[in-house]
């Protein structure tokens, strides 16, 4: 009998207990301000597209710009995975291997390139960085001087020629200053992260960085010159780094709406190691080593690169402009890698013509562009 009253008890506790359950909903409901549950209508968005020449940042394709703060305040400026690092869709690896250069991709595009840039257009002031064979190489850049970078995604880059899975259009401002500008840039650091009282045969492991520019007037127009040098001595063993450029920029005003712009950069990297890969047991045993046969046969890169370019460019006084663009290259290049020793001594040139003019249709201001290179 006992137990039957429990039961019965029992169910009548879970049969009230869903009522409760309504009713303090009813009076959660009841307690809540009549804004609560208002619906709201959002004004509407309006997205509109101009066809004239907007700023970049109006334009109607995936394009991002970095200004000169995000390039190098507070940054070492060692590679162009710093400046690109915030931008969406762009993924710049940097392995610190300065033998094997920063692999760069955009939207998918270089990312099978095991070293060097490939699939993307580079431009160092208009001045194609990307050889021939589509592949691209960032001997000549100091960003440093770099007054702002742009970065172009998706198709359109497909104007730009061969290699065009993206573009990054790199550009110095040489405006002409009012009087002598000198700018000194000194920057350093260690990489040694172990206790002073252990032995490490690794300690001292260091790198600095020093640039100077100096802006000034040449004659009605204007010059920047910029010398550098990287000397880094990496974390791991045999991973040294000697990075020395040179760059110029010269801007002249020529004749009514002419113009003329010259460019000429020297990079000289007479050393840059290769530690190569580890096993697993390597690098349980020393993950600061090399492997032995990369210091065996010293593998690594000794490069020089001479570049140079020249602009013309003429406004039309109904709007529009043209340009012609001159530029040339001598690289060579002694890469001891472990399966082969590559020797490689190259020039490249080129020309490019571009014009541009307004073409009214109706009350549409429409602009043809047309290139050849």
């Amino acid at each position: 009998m006992t137990q039957r009253l429990l039961l019965v008890s029992q169910l009548a506790a879970l049969c009230a207990a869903p009522a409760a359950v309504v009713a303090a909903q009813q009076r959660d409901t009841a307690a809540r301000p009549a804004d609560s549950l208002r619906v709201y209508t959002l004004p509407p968005a309006v997205v509109s597209v101009t066809r004239g020449n907007p700023p970049i940042n109006r334009i109607p394709q995936a394009v991002q710009l970095v200004d000169k703060t995000e390039i190098s305040r507070a940054r070492p400026t060692w590679g162009l995975d710093e400046a690109l690092a915030t931008v969406p869709g762009v993924y710049a690896a940097n392995r610190y291997n300065f033998s094997l250069d920063q692999r760069i991709s955009i939207r998918g595009f270089g990312a099978r390139s095991a070293f060097a840039v490939r699939g993307i257009k580079v431009l160092l002031d208009g001045i194609p960085q990307t050889l021939p064979d589509g592949q691209g190489q960032l001997t000549n850049l100091e960003l440093t001087t770099a007054d702002h970078i742009e970065v172009l995604r998706g198709s359109s880059s497909a104007l730009f020629g061969n290699a065009s899975g993206g573009v990054i259009s790199i550009w110095s401002d040489p405006a002409a200053p009012r009087q002598f500008e000198q700018e000194i840039r000194l920057t350093g650091g260690t990489f040694d992260r172990h206790d002073l009282n252990v032995l490490n045969p690794y300690a001292g492991r260091t790198w600095y960085k020093w640039e100077t520019s100096s802006q000034f007037r040449a004659g009605s127009g204007s010059g920047l010159v910029t010398l550098s040098q990287l000397a880094f001595n990496g974390e791991r063993q045999h991973s040294r780094a000697d990075m020395r450029n040179v760059n110029g920029r010269f801007h002249f005003p020529l004749a009514a709406d002419w113009s003329l712009a010259v460019v000429a950069d020297y990079g000289n990297d007479p050393r840059a190691d290769n530690p190569g890969a580890l096993t697993a047991a390597e690098l349980a045993k020393n993950a600061d080593s090399a492997a032995a046969l990369n210091i065996t046969q010293r593998a690594g890169k000794d490069v020089w690169q001479a570049q140079g370019g020249a602009t013309l460019r003429h406004e039309f006084a109904s709007g529009g402009e043209a340009t012609v663009t001159l530029f040339g290259l001598k690289r060579n290049l002694t890469n001891p890698t472990v399966p082969a020793y590559i020797d490689l001594h190259r020039w490249a040139y080129g020309a490019r013509l571009t014009a541009v003019r307004p073409v009214p249709l109706g009350v549409v201001q429409q602009r043809i562009t047309a290139a050849a290179g």
